[in-house]
């Protein structure tokens, strides 16, 4: 890439293993924090804003309250959320839309530990762009090459860590990135143009056979 300079990951962003609730987790009513777990990470297509991605969705989090202090588990606008665990490691930018709804307040919203949660510390890449080059098939191609166990497989934190990253200067990060939002919402009108057509010739065949 063009311009662009190499840097280690962990010299872009601190990288912190989610938290590791050892008990069951249930709806605590009265838990202190929400807790992003598996299943709240979906892919989903949104015709209405030509979004098609993957998404965080904090609509239904369960509560729990853990035991010490949890501010470095905290996640904040900015940050990257990388599923670190299973054979789908994806990174998603705690940026609108890819939260939804996109909270008001995020204090108190922790990650489980099957997600690494990277703090972009300095402000040569943006969260869009390090979540979009980490979705790359050579990047991804690189880490499946780390990944270790049988069943869950795991990306070891370390190997992480050493990814390299190609950084370009921040306005070529946002051309990219605005590149990556055009190509999504072509996908999702796509997929939307797809559904109708089907459904007109479902329609159209049906009253065929009707007549």
């Amino acid at each position: 890439m063009a311009n662009a300079k190499t840097y280690r990951l962990s010299e872009l962003a601190e990288i912190v293993i989610g938290y590791q609730h050892r008990e069951r987790v249930l709806d605590a009513e009265h838990g202190s924090h929400q807790m992003i777990q598996a299943r709240d990470v979906v892919f989903e297509t949104v015709p209405e804003i030509g979004f098609s991605g993957w998404r965080v969705k904090t609509e239904n989090l369960d509560r729990v309250t853990p035991k010490g202090d949890a501010t470095r588990y905290r996640l904040s606008p900015g940050d990257v959320l990388f599923v670190s665990r299973g054979v789908a490691n994806i990174a998603i930018p705690m940026v609108h839309p890819y939260v939804e709804p996109f909270p008001e307040d995020w204090d108190t919203i922790i990650p489980a530990y099957l997600y690494y949660i990277l703090h972009p510390k300095t402000n040569i890449v943006t969260a869009e762009y390090l979540a979009w080059f980490i979705n790359q098939p050579p990047t991804q191609a690189a880490l499946s090459k780390q990944l270790r166990g049988s069943l869950l497989k795991l990306l070891p934190k370390a190997e992480f860590e050493a990814l390299a990253i190609s950084v370009p200067p921040l306005e070529m990060q946002e051309k990219i990135v605005q590149l990556e939002r055009l190509r999504a919402q072509e996908e999702s009108l796509l997929k939307r143009l797809i559904a109708t057509r089907q459904h007109l010739i479902q329609q159209t065949c049906l009253r065929a056979i009707s007549e």
